[in-house]
């Protein structure tokens, strides 16, 4: 009697050991494979819109140098409208630099040129005009406190300043939408804020300087890391890229914690099997 317990324990110990080992290895194996999963999904994301960011930068420097060459040179822009509105530009006005005074506007989209320019803004876009056809500013506040971004352009004593909403900024971030809490961040070349899931954040053009990946963005690196997020009060992963020749960079995130939910229910489901597989045994 003693002899058959003894052996139905080994027997039961030798078929378990491999069983358990089975369950094992893909729990462990399973959250490696989240962490190799996001390093591909979300640096695709990244990159993807980063090229979106990319084709806006040309083409608001483009339009933006145009009518600027157009104002300068031919006094008028005829049907800018339109284009002005679809690239998200508040106004472009064009200001004397002796006199600060307002110049010129382009009338047919926006009115909201104003009459004459402060010492501090004259030397604010002539420092930015220096910089060169691709400069845009980072974001600053507006009127109303809200964010904007500047272009501008200097010629023959005259000054053209274009403002722009961050409007595609926002609408492009929240077009990306995985898992039950992922979420795209856009932060210009200083790391405040651009386009952020929280909309104070967005308001306030908060700092995420302080973070350790807008370091690596600034330095033109891209790659995965994990930091704490204080509007999602919880660590999450994330693939972060700078955005070639703008300044600005791409965070695509996602809360750890959904990764070890996948992570288990792998294991949940090779359990299920190990169990099976003993009562089989």
């Amino acid at each position: 009697m003693k002899l058959r317990y003894l052996l139905l324990g080994i027997f039961s110990l030798v078929t378990a050991v491999p069983l358990l080992l089975f369950w094992l290895w893909p729990h462990a194996q399973s959250m490696t494979n989240e962490v190799e999963d996001v390093r591909e999904r979300h640096l695709l994301i990244a990159e993807i819109l980063g090229i979106a960011l990319q084709n806006y930068h040309r083409d608001v420097t483009a339009t933006f140098w145009l009518i600027h060459g157009s104002l300068i040179g031919q006094g008028d822009v005829e049907d800018a409208g339109k284009l002005l509105h679809d690239l998200h530009f508040r106004s472009i006005c064009v200001f004397r630099t002796d006199s600060r005074q307002l110049h010129q506007r382009v009338d047919s989209f926006d009115d909201r040129c104003q009459e004459i320019l402060s010492e501090a803004q004259l030397t604010l876009y002539l420092d930015l005009a220096s910089e060169g056809e691709r400069a845009i500013s980072p974001a600053m506040a507006g009127t109303q406190g809200e964010p904007r971004l500047y272009i501008a352009a200097q010629r023959d004593g005259l000054l053209t300043v274009g403002a722009l909403y961050t409007d595609f900024f926002v609408d492009l971030a929240a077009s990306i939408a995985f898992g039950r809490k992922g979420y795209a961040v856009i932060v210009d070349q200083a790391g405040q804020v651009l386009a952020h899931p929280d909309p104070a954040s967005q308001r306030e053009r908060r700092s995420l300087a302080d973070l350790p990946v807008i370091a690596s963005i600034r330095a033109g690196q891209a790659g995965v890391a994990t930091f704490y997020s204080q509007s999602l009060g919880t660590e999450v992963i994330a693939g972060y890229m700078p955005v070639g020749g703008t300044g600005w960079g791409v965070i695509v995130a996602q809360p750890v914690e959904e990764l070890r939910e996948r992570a288990a229910r792998v294991a949940g489901s090779a359990l299920i099997v190990v169990v099976i597989g003993m009562l089989a045994a």
